[in-house]
């Protein structure tokens, strides 16, 4: 339903029929195409929104809580993710504190910045539910939370040995960076 009013109340006309595609991720091979009368839907979605938090605000945070569990049954996951997604942080939608939208999408000025880091990695395309798409065109934005930078939120960065060195490096123009760590060193001490 909030996809829905995002295309009614986006900025791109549509018209009195809607075609409108849906499927599971659990399922992607059990897909339905519909069409839809547009000013019929839009009376049920303002229906049955009467009097609730906002469908995009409900979305989001059905979208968060779901991250805390791992796709198991997701044929389509991607791969690269899945290690993240198993681990203590989890890869979260949109979300907002008192208000204030604390993860955002990716601005046109930081596209070409991201793009400098590893065009490679971030144009390449990953499955998702409506198709391929490019990995940076879903990727978000986290600046920090109170002032403060995620990094600057880090109490130490844990690598690999043969990448100390590199991680230091990176980490060496970085105000207020965390320590960075041998991963042997974790599973001797």
């Amino acid at each position: 339903m909030a996809c829905l009013q995002e295309i009614f109340e986006g900025t791109t006309p549509v018209s009195e029929k809607l075609r409108f595609n849906t499927s599971f991720t659990g399922n992607p091979d059990l897909k339905q195409n519909v069409t839809l009368d547009t000013a019929e839907a839009k009376h049920l979605i303002a229906a049955l929104g009467h009097g609730l938090t906002p469908l995009g605000g409900l979305n989001s945070g059905l979208g968060a809580l779901l991250n805390f569990f791992y796709p198991a049954d997701n044929r389509k996951a991607d791969r690269l993710l899945d290690y993240y997604r198993q681990r203590e942080w989890r890869i979260a939608c949109e979300f907002s504190i008192l208000g204030k939208q604390v993860i955002r999408e990716v601005a046109p000025a930081e596209r070409e910045q991201i793009l400098q880091i590893d065009s490679e990695f971030f144009t390449r395309t990953i499955d998702s539910d409506f198709g391929a798409v490019e990995r940076l065109s879903k990727s978000l934005i986290l600046p920090g939370l109170n002032g403060k930078r995620v990094i600057e939120m880090v109490r130490r960065v844990i690598v690999p040995a043969g990448a100390l060195e590199q991680a230091r490096s990176v980490l060496s123009g970085i105000d207020n960076a965390p320590p960075v760590v041998d991963l042997n060193s974790l599973a001797s001490g």
